[in-house]
């Protein structure tokens, strides 16, 4: 028996007994006791790999200096700054471990109301993970380095680089991050068409003013003022945007067969 079921078995004795309303309250309290066994769990996860991530901290930051070779080294100019931007370094990390569990938990709670849709946990958790950690991955391997080369490049015998730690760290969590959350963008489409309240020819109807969105958006994502970086952002989001249209008219055609098939 389902948590769903066992609340409507202990509801249906009550309203025998003519008490609707403490069984409508009796069944919010377990959902707010299984909302926080669930918040419960996203919360420890999120704080063990924040202590993983801070041990393994140092080593990670060696990485992220790798990624261009031609920063070799930081600076931190107050006492705390090393220690907070490592702090900040591991809950960047840990956000991003997070998330998967963060998906499931968050369906746990909800799967038994969603009639007819508990089997897209097996497939909407694992590609929206796959889209956070390639956005992720995407923004660290290509738009990272690329960027940092601009950067660095009007530097010169009377204008040397001297970057802080924390200008560092959040240089690199602020354009890495919304890559990952940006990279959503398909699955959140496919929910709300297949809902109804998205369809294919709204956003095909809106492309241009989209793009154009995009574009401002990038803007005001991107740490730097460059235009380089902003296009290295605004092109995959122009990339996403078709792939959601797609997604869309997929997920609205499964719509409307399932509306025919229901008579």
């Amino acid at each position: 028996m389902t948590e769903l079921e066992q609340e409507q078995h202990e509801s249906q004795d009550r309203s025998g007994g003519g008490g609707e309303l403490q069984a409508a309250l009796a069944a919010l309290e377990r959902f707010m006791a299984r909302a926080r066994r669930r918040l419960l769990i996203i919360v420890g996860t999120f704080l063990t790999l924040v202590m993983v991530a801070f041990f393994a901290g140092e080593r990670f930051l060696e990485e992220l200096l790798a990624v261009q070779p031609r920063l070799s080294s930081l600076v931190f100019l107050s006492p705390a700054e090393a220690l907070v931007s490592q702090f900040k370094l591991a809950l960047g990390l840990a956000a991003i471990g997070t998330y998967p569990v963060f998906l499931w938990q968050i369906w746990q709670l909800v799967r038994d109301r969603a009639r007819g849709g508990s089997r897209m946990i097996y497939w909407v958790v694992p590609l929206a993970s796959l889209l956070f950690a390639g956005g992720a991955a995407f923004a660290f391997f290509l738009v990272l380095p690329t960027t940092l080369a601009f950067f660095l490049s009007f530097a010169s015998p009377e204008l040397e680089a001297m970057i802080s730690t924390s200008s560092f760290v959040n240089f690199v969590l602020y354009l890495t991050l919304p890559f990952g959350f940006l990279f959503q963008f398909p699955v959140i489409v496919y929910f709300m068409a297949r809902v109804g309240l998205l369809s294919p020819g709204f956003l095909a109807h809106n492309r241009r003013y989209a793009i154009l969105l995009v574009f401002i958006l990038a803007a005001f994502l991107t740490p730097g003022t460059d235009p380089f970086s902003q296009l290295l952002l605004a092109i995959p989001m122009v990339v996403l945007y078709e792939v959601g249209h797609l997604v869309a008219r997929l997920a609205w055609r499964r719509r409307r067969r399932a509306e025919v098939a229901q008579g």
